[in-house]
């Protein structure tokens, strides 16, 4: 497993968060970022999501590998938005 699909990973997930916006299950982040694509190994995905969640901006309640037991939301930025 490469650090650089982690990192395409964690970025992807990232930016199908919209800041401000109410937390959604950690499933539903997943089928928006990748919708019908093929999805990478889950111990891969896993990986990516606990790098997201470790971010600053980034909230996370319950287990994150358990995706649909647990949800995610970005924080709004500085600006407002």
């Amino acid at each position: 497993m490469s650090t650089d699909s982690i990192s395409d990973l964690e970025t992807a997930m990232y930016e199908a968060l919209d800041p401000g916006k109410p937390q959604i299950k950690v499933a539903m982040l997943v089928a928006r970022t990748f919708g019908d694509c093929e999805l990478a190994a889950d111990d891969t995905i896993n990986i990516a999501l606990e790098r997201l969640a470790s971010r600053a901006d980034i909230q996370s309640f319950g287990l994150i590998n358990r995706w649909r037991h647990s949800e995610i939301k970005r924080l709004a930025d500085a600006t407002g938005s």
